[in-house]
C-alpha cells in the first residue's frame, strides 16, 4: 500500500448512526426489587431522578420493554402515562428543575435479566438471576433512558430467599433481614451508562485478602471453591505489579 493511502473501512451498505435526541438527563436511578427465582420474574419499582434540557418539556418518555406497568407517580402524585410495552411515556407538568418519577412494575424479562436452574441436560447448574445488558438492554428489566449517553448513579435494593447472595455495583450499604428473605441495598456513587448497572443472585462463597491496603473479595458458587485460588491466587501479585507501575 502506497505511503499516506489508507484503506477505509467504510462498507457499501453502512448507514449513519446518530444519538438520540435528549430532552432530559437522569441524575440517579433507584431500582428496588423482590426477585423471585422459582418464576423467573422480577416485580417492584424504578424512581428516577430526571431534569429537562429544554423549556416546555411535557414528557418523560422512558424505554421499557415488556413489563407490567402498575402504576407511575411524579414527585409522589399519581401520574398519567401511556404504555405500548416498549416506551412508556409519562405527563408531566413543564418545569426547570429536577423530577422524580416513581415507575411501579413486575417483568420476566425474555433478555437483559437472565436466569438458571438445573435441568435434565444440566442437572447441577446453579440457581442464579444475572444482568448483561450491553449495550441498550437495561429497558427490559427497568425502566430508563437506555442509551450509553446518560450516565447516572444508582441503588439497587434487591429482596431474595436468605440463602442467597446479591452482588451489585459500588458499596454495599446494607444487608437486612425480612422473614424469609434477605435485603441487599447496593449503591454506585460514580455516574455510569445505564448498561453498566447490574447484579447477580446466586449462592456465593466468599474469600477475602488485602495486598497494599487495597481488600479484595472473591464471589465464587461454593462447587467451584477448590478451584479459587487457581482462578484468583495470582491477583495480589498482579495488583502489587501494576501499583509499582502507576
Amino acid at each position: 500500500m502506497a505511503s499516506g493511502i489508507r484503506k477505509s473501512f467504510h462498507l457499501p451498505e453502512s448507514r449513519r448512526h446518530f444519538p438520540p435526541q435528549f430532552d432530559f438527563r437522569t441524575s440517579h436511578i433507584k431500582i428496588e426489587l423482590a426477585v423471585d427465582l422459582q418464576k423467573q420474574r422480577i416485580d417492584g419499582s424504578c424512581t428516577l431522578t430526571v431534569a429537562p434540557v429544554r423549556e416546555g418539556l411535557d414528557r418523560i418518555r422512558l424505554d421499557a420493554c415488556e413489563m407490567d406497568i402498575r402504576g407511575v407517580q411524579v414527585d409522589g402524585a399519581p401520574a398519567r402515562f401511556e404504555y405500548d410495552n416498549a416506551v412508556l411515556e409519562v405527563a408531566v407538568s413543564p418545569s426547570s428543575g429536577p423530577r422524580t418519577v416513581r415507575v411501579d412494575y413486575g417483568a420476566k424479562p425474555p433478555e437483559g435479566l437472565y436466569f438458571t436452574a438445573p435441568d435434565e441436560e444440566f442437572p447441577e447448574r446453579e440457581v442464579q438471576a444475572w444482568t448483561h445488558t450491553e449495550t441498550e438492554a437495561s429497558r427490559y428489566w427497568f425502566p430508563c433512558h437506555d442509551h450509553p449517553a446518560d450516565k447516572v448513579t444508582t441503588e439497587v435494593i434487591l429482596r431474595v430467599p436468605k440463602e442467597f447472595r446479591v452482588i451489585s455495583n459500588g458499596r454495599l450499604l446494607s444487608v437486612k433481614d425480612e422473614g424469609k428473605l434477605a435485603v441487599y441495598h447496593w449503591k454506585e456513587d460514580a455516574p455510569h451508562s445505564t448498561y453498566l448497572t447490574s447484579f447477580i443472585v446466586g449462592k456465593f462463597g466468599v474469600i477475602e485478602e488485602e495486598i497494599d491496603g487495597i481488600k479484595l473479595r472473591y464471589n465464587f458458587p461454593e462447587s467451584k471453591r477448590e478451584d479459587v485460588l487457581r482462578y484468583f491466587g495470582e491477583t495480589p501479585r498482579i495488583i502489587h505489579i501494576l501499583g509499582e507501575l502507576a
